[in-house]
């Protein structure tokens, strides 16, 4: 749905966004000791294969995209929330529910420029899956260290 469009220079485009949704499985992995991997088929092998996983199962869906941008959503089933506004942007995790739980993960910082929109989604999608990366590869290392 399209709430405000501008016409500049006779160009009509959208500028407030809602309903986005952000649904992503990322992960990153560490082969291990390729000095002493084993040539099989195509691939080298190291030694200690998928032994530091890191996965991030996203699913935020945009609340508004105007001033400010929100995700609201779930990060490896817990619940989290970004938001930027006036140049100030914030992501969090929390243990239970959104705002009234304790927070396990908080990160944010300034902008130069505040971004609507289009690019506001875009760099919105961007801190989210950087920082859910962050936040699992942080629980991950709790998890070893136990």
């Amino acid at each position: 749905m399209i709430e405000g469009r501008s016409k500049k220079k006779g160009i009509s485009r959208e500028r407030y966004v809602w309903g986005r949704k952000l649904v992503c499985h990322v992960g990153e992995f560490d082969s291990g000791d390729m000095s002493k991997s084993k040539k099989g088929g195509k691939l080298f092998e190291g030694t200690g294969r998928f032994e530091n996983k890191i996965e991030a199962k996203i699913d935020m869906t945009m609340t508004c995209s105007g001033c400010p941008v929100q995700y609201e959503g779930k990060v490896n089933k817990k619940k989290s929330y970004y938001r930027s506004r006036h140049g100030h942007w914030s992501f969090e995790i929390y243990k239970g529910k959104l705002f009234s739980s304790p927070i396990l993960y908080i990160k944010g910082g300034i902008d130069k420029e505040d971004s609507i929109g289009f690019d506001g989604m875009l760099l919105a999608e961007k801190r989210i899956i950087e920082c859910s990366m962050d936040y699992a590869g942080k629980n991950n290392k709790t998890k070893e260290k136990k």
